[in-house]
């Protein structure tokens, strides 16, 4: 009986290494920070289009907007998207973008920023 439940146990690891391994949670992903310094944004409207568009993006966590600071700041996974495809999608929706300060990296394990 132990060789039976060692050779199927055995099986499954090597057919399903995906079921060997938990997936990552949020927890576990590297996540960064950005300040984006946002060039046409004059209302709420503005700000909630940006929230709602970058928002719905994969990979991103969270997204906050002012238009009276004229900024917009990003938490995303660095594994999911990248930072210049959020770049550009706040450029098609018709703003000007660029980075604002430099970018911070937040380690989720550690609690430390970079």
């Amino acid at each position: 009986m132990k060789k039976f439940l060692f050779s199927f146990a055995l099986i499954l690891t090597a057919c399903a290494p995906d079921l060997a391994r938990p997936p990552k949670s949020i927890a576990h992903q590297e996540l960064a920070e950005v300040k984006i310094h946002v060039g046409g944004m004059m209302s709420y409207h503005c700000e909630n289009r940006i929230r709602t568009h970058i928002g719905t993006l994969e990979g991103v966590k969270s997204v906050t907007a002012s238009h009276t600071k004229k900024e917009v700041i990003v938490t995303f996974s660095r594994e999911e998207i990248s930072l210049a495809r959020i770049m550009i999608k706040i450029k098609e929706l018709g703003y000007k973008a660029r980075l604002h300060g430099r970018r911070i990296h937040l380690t989720p394990k550690s609690g430390s920023i970079d």
